[in-house]
């Protein structure tokens, strides 16, 4: 199994806006990556995408004589991985009318691509039940508590090198780090799930963790922070305040006091000081999420949904996010009130458009601001991006 590739079916546009800068397999969950994860349960293979055009320049797609394909969409677990090993040639492995797996040789796939049809193949059908899957916003949140578990697994498997800290406070499910974390003065919580913490990773004195918990490396909690289970820091981001089940990815700041929970965050994103989302309606009813594939708010079956916003954008000191809003990419929030719930890409206050070059350059100073650098072709794909929102930020802009 040594070329595999990742493919992004039409349910990347129901993970929009996380997916417009990345394939589905860039989405963080758990610990590490989707693509990661396989990565981990592949070592020796090759690994490529197959993803939205726009996406392409930046992950191109590798075809070999012999190939697997996997929906990108999919989580491991042994069930699905003892299924991909004794995959045959030109077989596929589908659950109802989902394709998550086919072994296709290079005329087929060449078939695939130029005609969007498989033929000749055999199908293997399995249950969706067995199908670890994320093919909406808020089941990235449903799995991350259980994506941390199994993320820890994986690499402990691997042979990666996390160390069982034995001073803890209470539970039973333990504390891992790597690079010595100093946890001096924090308090740590097992009950309900490990806390892990990766190398260079920093967790200042009077902090509160209670697992399932992941800190990326190099990201930083700072002091008297309060974060609750099913929530992922991801690598080099910043928080502070209160956390609960949330999702930040890499790179973004919560660095002051507000409450953030059940949350996605995406990468180079800001929130000012006192930045809250509500997450639960005052009626306790059912919360409604704006999907990009329908352009319409869809019931998400969660009484408790909170604030699911794009990369490099970014809000005011203040902000009280009202729960199931969606933020595009590059939007800058700044209202006196309760913003929309639903906030296009690239937008700069309440409804007007942001400058492209003006969104590119803050982004530039948001990766100055971690000491990094935006890398090539990112500006690029921003542009692109900027042009495929137009038409629904048109509807919203006045």
């Amino acid at each position: 199994m040594d070329n595999i590739i990742l493919f992004d079916s039409e349910i990347r546009n129901h993970l929009l806006p996380f997916t417009f800068l990345r394939p589905v397999s860039e989405l963080r969950i758990g610990m590490m990556t989707i693509r990661e994860k396989w990565q981990m349960e592949f070592p020796t293979a090759r690994f490529s995408h197959i993803t939205a055009e726009h996406l392409e320049p930046q992950y191109p797609i590798f075809i070999a004589e012999d190939n697997i394909l996997i929906n990108s969409a999919m989580l491991p677990n042994d069930h699905v991985v003892a299924l991909l090993k004794d995959l045959g040639l030109n077989q596929a492995i589908l659950s109802g009318d989902e394709l998550l797996a086919a072994r296709l040789d290079k005329s087929q796939f060449d078939r695939l691509i130029g005609q969007n049809e498989l033929d000749e193949l055999e199908g293997v059908l399995i249950a969706s039940d067995q199908i670890p899957f994320v093919s909406r916003l808020w089941q990235l949140l449903d799995r991350n508590s259980e994506e941390i578990s199994n993320d820890l697994v994986r690499y402990q498997k691997s042979g990666h090198a996390f160390v069982e800290y034995a001073d803890r406070s209470r539970g039973s499910h333990g504390v891992y780090v790597q690079g010595g974390a100093d946890l001096t003065d924090v308090i740590l919580d097992t009950t309900y799930g490990p806390i892990v913490i990766a190398e260079e990773a920093t967790i200042l004195p009077g902090s509160m963790l209670s697992g399932p918990i992941s800190i990326g490396s190099g990201a930083r909690v700072k002091m008297g922070s309060m974060i609750y289970g099913g929530t992922t820091v991801g690598p080099h981001s910043m928080v502070a305040g209160e956390v609960k089940n949330s999702l930040i990815m890499a790179n973004s700041n919560k660095a002051h006091e507000g409450y953030l929970g059940d949350s996605v965050i995406g990468s180079w994103c800001n929130l000012g000081a006192l930045t809250s989302n509500s997450n639960l309606k005052n009626s306790f009813g059912e919360i409604k999420l704006w999907d990009y594939a329908t352009e319409a708010l869809e019931d998400t079956g969660l009484t408790k949904c909170g604030l699911f916003m794009g990369d490099y954008s970014r809000s005011a000191i203040h902000t009280t996010f009202n729960s199931g809003t969606v933020v595009g990419i590059s939007s800058n929030v700044m209202t006196a009130g309760f913003p929309a719930k639903f906030i296009p890409s690239f937008i700069w206050g309440e409804n007007r458009m942001y400058d492209l070059p003006k969104a590119i350059k803050a982004g530039r100073s948001l990766h100055a601001f971690k000491n990094q650098t935006m890398v090539a072709g990112e500006a690029d794909l921003l542009n692109r991006v900027f042009d495929l929102t137009a038409a629904l930020r048109a509807k919203f802009v006045k």
